[in-house]
């Protein structure tokens, strides 16, 4: 069986025109895409949100050449010890004074194939960063870079990312990326020797929102990775949930046995972070320890620790 995906508008309700049924069923359309659904009946909202993620888009595109987009970085800490020992890059984007969120922009950014141009953004301006931190002695983290689905399976990928560390200097060593466990399963074996590759440059590999996704455990034994990130989900709920924590331990059991390091993110109470030391989990991120801190933040932490 084909999968077939319909919008639908009605004549005259939803336009009198045959371009503005037509421009009506595609939002339609695209809305059902986002669903999951098969069908989605035109309604004057999926007007406004297609207007709205117009909008986003068309912004997107100006972002990169307005200088709108910085960076964040939130400290992964040692689950024991509470010291920063790397950190994660986040985008931020302020739009005409307003910022943008996240989770707004960067499935539009993906729809649209924009998150190419910005991911390779981001992995650029965060290996420059990094090496203004060294020059100035502050001995700076190993940095974990997300990577779009789109950017992961993109041909000469692995040669630009070798690229970027020439000709900023970044050593591969001190370089994480990070990739969804969706991914990984979605693609395995293109994953996999893209991975390969990047290992042999000396990047490490981390699976993030690891638990969310439908992995193989076949496959996930054979990917050349170095750390497993528990999604926020389960984490958040692991005190009261005892499903969310089973899960938790299922996932800590898997990477003893695969010899993998563990991250858990969205750790935001002692009784989480206690949790997780019980159970051996290696690294933490989250509001119980640091929020996301802009450069001149993450700098004063890099310098306090020097110091």
């Amino acid at each position: 069986n084909l999968p077939c995906t319909i919008g639908i508008t009605l004549f005259p309700k939803d336009g009198k025109s045959p371009q503005v049924l037509l421009k009506n069923a595609d939002a339609a359309l695209r809305q059902a895409f986002r669903e999951g659904v098969s069908v989605r009946p035109y309604s004057e909202d999926l007007s406004q949100v297609a207007r709205h993620r117009l909008a986003i888009e068309q912004g997107l595109k100006q972002a990169l050449d307005d200088g709108e987009f910085s960076l964040n970085f939130q400290p992964k800490v040692n689950t024991i010890t509470g010291k920063p020992i790397a950190t994660e890059v986040l985008l931020r984007w302020l739009n005409k004074g307003k910022w943008i969120s996240p989770a707004e922009f960067i499935p539009i950014s993906e729809e649209s194939g924009i998150i190419t141009e910005i991911g390779e953004w981001v992995l650029t301006q965060a290996c420059q960063q990094w090496i203004r931190w060294a020059e100035q002695g502050l001995n700076p983290h190993p940095m974990a870079v997300n990577v779009s689905a789109q950017q992961f399976i993109q041909s000469g990928f692995v040669q630009r990312v070798a690229q970027i560390l020439q000709q900023t200097g970044m050593p591969a060593t001190k370089l994480d990326l990070e990739i969804t466990e969706e991914v990984a399963s979605e693609y395995p074996k293109k994953v996999i020797k893209t991975m390969s590759k990047l290992k042999q440059l000396g990047i490490h590999i981390v699976i993030d929102d690891f638990g969310t996704g439908y992995s193989s455990l076949s496959y996930l034994s054979r990917f050349p990775i170095d750390t497993l990130k528990i999604d926020q989900s389960f984490v958040s709920k692991m005190e009261n949930s005892e499903s969310d924590a089973a899960i938790v331990r299922m996932i800590m059991s898997l990477a003893k046995e695969l010899n993998l390091k563990v991250i858990a993110e969205g750790v935001e109470t002692e009784k989480q972070r206690q949790i997780l030391v019980d159970l051996g989990c290696d690294y933490i991120q989250g509001f119980y320890f640091y929020q996301p801190l802009n450069s001149q933040q993450y700098q004063a932490l890099l310098t306090q620790q020097v110091n």
